[in-house]
């Protein structure tokens, strides 16, 4: 495969038990143990940015929705229709019922929060600041950075 045909960028893959999951132009399920594919399935017209784990479920960000597919086949469980803007290589944060991801093309518009439960979008946070956001999981938390500041939301 010659250059032409490589992404500008990784996205971070996501890892449960014996396989790895990544987004790209498909999202693809792999064994950790031989590399062998255990599934592929396309995601959106434009691809699928890095996805997210949390128990049987992936959640997926396209460009305009946030998909959320079985760990099991890659077969849908629900979609969400969402601003997401572009493809981001950072993976959405998952906790307790809820999936946090950047809305719009860098975050400008904040982070989105969807209930899990459901798949509706519980809220946005937008505290009015530039700059991309990382995001992170731990505990009972969803801690967002964006421009040196870091905020610690609870999770439902």
């Amino acid at each position: 495969m010659g250059p032409e045909k490589q992404g500008g960028r990784g996205l971070t893959p996501a890892v449960a038990g014996d396989t790895v999951y990544s987004g790209g132009d498909k999202l693809v399920a792999r064994s950790l143990t031989n590399g062998e594919q255990k599934w592929s399935r396309p995601v959106g017209g434009d691809g699928c940015g890095a996805p997210a784990v949390r128990g049987d479920l992936l959640y997926v960000p396209g460009i305009t929705d946030l998909s959320t597919r079985r760990t099991k086949d890659g077969s849908e469980a629900w979609t969400l229709p969402l601003d997401v803007g572009s493809l981001s290589a950072e993976a959405p944060a998952a906790a307790g019922h809820s999936v946090w991801l950047p809305a719009g093309g860098q975050g400008e518009e904040g982070v989105s929060t969807a209930d899990t439960r459901g798949g509706s979008l519980a809220w946005t946070y937008a505290p009015g600041t530039q700059g991309p956001w990382h995001l992170t999981t731990a505990t009972n938390r969803v801690f967002l950075l964006q421009s040196g500041t870091l905020t610690a939301m609870p999770v439902f």
